[in-house]
């Protein structure tokens, strides 16, 4: 899919599934930490490296559960950053299911914050990331993935 300007595909494992039948709610965020991990190297956060003194710290993440999946399926997740404050990102997943032909199956609103790993203080998001989000984001309606999720 070409409307968002970040895919993540991943294929549900059989393991990935509850007692109930479907998958267990806390593998949507393991999926959303992995787009989260695609998201922060296309865009060149190299403080993802443990010797870093500073880089991005996860502070808030929802889901919304909307249809629930099973195995076999594969699942694409599509995000974007839809504002970059003083001190964090607010980043978007959208979660569409193979087997329920590209149909929305979960939604995941989270806040990313910059910080100094070594004194835990807030850092403010450097204009090199601000950039580099912008320029990945070029040519993608985000207003228009923001309403969609909304």
């Amino acid at each position: 899919m070409n409307i968002y300007p970040f895919v993540t595909h991943r294929i549900v494992n059989w393991g990935d599934m509850d007692s109930l039948a479907h998958v267990n709610n806390a593998k949507y965020f393991s999926w959303f930490e992995d787009a989260r991990i695609d998201l922060f190297e296309k865009v060149g956060i190299d403080s993802l490296a443990p010797t870093s003194t500073s880089g991005p710290i996860l502070a808030y993440i929802d889901c919304q559960f909307i249809i629930p999946v099973t195995h076999p399926d594969e699942v694409l997740i599509g995000s974007w950053v839809s504002r970059i404050g003083n001190t964090s990102l607010l980043v978007h997943h959208v979660v569409h299911s193979q087997k329920h032909e590209s149909t929305v199956v979960a939604t995941s609103k989270s806040v990313v914050v910059t910080i100094n790993y070594q004194t835990s203080k807030k850092l403010r998001v450097p204009d090199t990331l601000r950039q580099s989000i912008a320029l990945a984001q070029e040519g993608f309606d985000i207003q228009r993935l923001k309403q969609s999720d909304d």
